[in-house]
């Protein structure tokens, strides 16, 4: 009696020891995942969502903080606004190359395009005190994703 308590108490055991490294493994495989990507590449996700939150803020720091001129912020818009069009057809065509490597470089070159003609056309309409300022911003706001778990992905802006 006391053998078969000892027995099915070891089978017990090693029956719960398989199962939590069953458990354990299938968890660091689904922690590896990335979906949306190539291996080494980041999340298709995450890669619409540096493009995403940059524009919106900077759209925000330069009608609030940089005191553009009432005259100047709808030209401003204007320019925000061809932008956001243009990242609207890129985040369409990112569905359509999910997996595909090649399909992903030619959206993110052409997501760097269009942050070049932002770029450009800010200086057309910006004092040059106020492109300054926003370079500092974009600047000290790269500093701060790089300082956060996962952050610093996200190519940064040239002036």
């Amino acid at each position: 009696m006391k053998r078969r308590t000892i027995l099915l108490a070891i089978c017990v055991g090693v029956t719960l020891l398989v199962m939590l490294v069953i458990q354990h493994s299938t968890q660091a495989q689904r922690q590896q995942a990335r979906p949306g990507g190539a291996p080494g590449q980041p999340p298709a996700g995450r890669f619409m969502m540096m493009q995403t939150l940059p524009l919106e803020s900077s759209w925000a720091h330069i009608s609030f903080e940089l005191g553009v001129a009432d005259e100047v912020l709808p030209k401003v818009r204007k320019i925000y606004q061809e932008v956001w069009n243009g990242r609207k057809g890129l985040m369409g065509k990112m569905d359509e190359a999910r997996g595909d490597t090649d399909a992903m470089r030619a959206l993110r070159s052409d997501a760097d395009k269009l942050r070049s003609d932002l770029d450009k056309k800010l200086k057309d309409v910006l004092s040059t005190e106020q492109l300054e300022n926003l370079a500092k911003w974009e600047e000290e706001t790269r500093a701060r994703a790089r300082q956060r778990p996962g952050g610093g992905q996200q190519p940064g802006r040239q002036r």
